[in-house]
């Protein structure tokens, strides 16, 4: 097993692997693709070889052992390079959706974060036929493969999105809403919230926004099915977080009021009937919002003892002298004058430096904060883009602004 001996099965291997069929090679070729001090270039080279040389009739029943025999650990593969390439072969013809997460593990790779081998990151889901993804979507959920201290958490979560995106293009439209409810929680991390990248959420969402009907029967599903914790509350707010970010629908309010008042569970109805409520006092934008008229004529036409509603009106619009939102209140409109006062100084300081910008006699400092200002590294200094944050930091117009950022090309 000397180097030079493992470079010279290589070439052995390149020509068997050409060469004519010769089952007789099959015991040694099995020998090598298990052996541990055989470099894993060649043990995968056997196996390629042993694919030509070895009866079809027996291969896939031999693939399957080596496949267990490697998971369990009976035959080392610390990569995980020889069982992606089995996985490659067997998925889905002979290993299928619904049993392929039992192999899932991480490379352990020496010195390295664990991540996730080629087949579970590039092969599986490209090899998935378009009926498989559902199945291997619920397969995911039944065998719950999401632990907390997971060391290759983050391949996990891509893997998981792609998969969940996957899903719902190939079979979302045909899927009952439990088992579409069911899909979405596969990227909720343990606390109930969105893990999904902006990226991914961004996909997700575009799909979901274009059936504003199913948004709101996977909402109305989460609402229902929502359990209390341990100090017994019921955390509504997870039930919309499956839906990623999704843009609601215009007439989101109208459709909560619904919900308030057909339900039977009263702490649903207060949770939805809070929300309208806030709704009227801060209108969001892009949605039907009632008035306040309304929201009170919809109040005397609906409560009942089951669902005071004017009860929760009083305590959605209204709080005492003493209530914490008082204080809040307070707290936000001293930072505001705050907020104005030090915009205002550093106007009066910044102002005497406008016109070096453009005569090209701007001092090194000055250029450097307009510089730190164009990397984003100030705290108190706002802006999309780069000319946005010059503008708030030297608090002028745009044309002084886009004079400092040409002084620092």
């Amino acid at each position: 097993r000397d180097e030079t001996h493992q470079a010279f099965i290589d070439c052995v291997f390149d020509a068997l692997h050409h060469g004519e069929h010769m089952p007789s090679l099959q015991a040694p070729l099995e020998a090598w693709v298990a052996d541990p001090l055989a470099t894993m270039g060649n043990r995968i080279a056997a196996y390629r070889a042993w694919q030509r040389h070895a009866p079809e009739s027996i291969q896939a029943s031999k693939q399957l052992t080596w496949l267990g025999d490697l998971h369990a650990g009976r035959v080392v593969d610390d990569e995980d390079r020889l069982t992606s390439v089995l996985l490659c072969d067997l998925y889905p013809r002979v290993v299928g959706p619904q049993e392929i997460w039992t192999y899932l593990r991480s490379r352990r790779r020496q010195g390295a974060v664990p991540d996730l081998s080629n087949f579970w990151s590039y092969n599986l889901l490209r090899q998935s036929r378009p009926g498989d993804f559902a199945a291997l979507a619920d397969a995911w959920l039944a065998a719950d493969l999401s632990p907390n201290d997971d060391p290759y958490q983050f391949g996990l979560r891509r893997l998981k999105a792609e998969l969940l995106l996957a899903t719902l293009k190939a079979s979302g439209d045909t899927a009952s809403v439990q088992r579409l409810y069911a899909w979405l929680g596969i990227c909720l991390d343990p606390h109930g919230s969105s893990e999904l990248t902006d990226d991914a959420k961004r996909d997700v969402a575009l799909w979901l926004e274009d059936r504003p009907e199913l948004i709101k029967a996977v909402v109305a599903m989460g609402l229902r099915l929502t359990k209390p914790n341990r100090q017994g509350r019921r955390y509504f707010w997870e039930a919309q977080q499956r839906v990623h970010g999704a843009r609601l629908p215009s007439d989101w309010l109208r459709w909560l009021l619904v919900q308030a008042s057909s339900t039977q569970d009263s702490e649903v109805a207060e949770y939805c009937f809070e929300q309208v409520a806030a709704s009227v006092m801060d209108p969001p934008e892009g949605f039907d919002v009632p008035t306040m008229d309304g929201m009170v004529h919809w109040v005397n036409s609906h409560s009942t003892p089951e669902l005071p509603f004017h009860e929760w009106l009083e305590k959605s619009w209204t709080c005492s002298l003493e209530d914490w939102r008082g204080d809040q209140h307070r707290r936000q409109l001293a930072h505001k004058v705050q907020q104005a006062q030090a915009r205002d100084q550093r106007r009066q300081a910044m102002r005497k430096h406008w016109p070096s910008f453009s005569l090209g006699t701007a001092s090194d400092g000055m250029l450097h904060q307009v510089a730190l200002a164009y990397k984003k590294r100030f705290s108190d200094v706002v802006g999309d883009t780069p000319l946005e944050r010059v503008q708030d930091l030297l608090v002028c117009d745009s044309a002084t602004a886009a004079s400092a950022l040409a002084s620092i090309d």
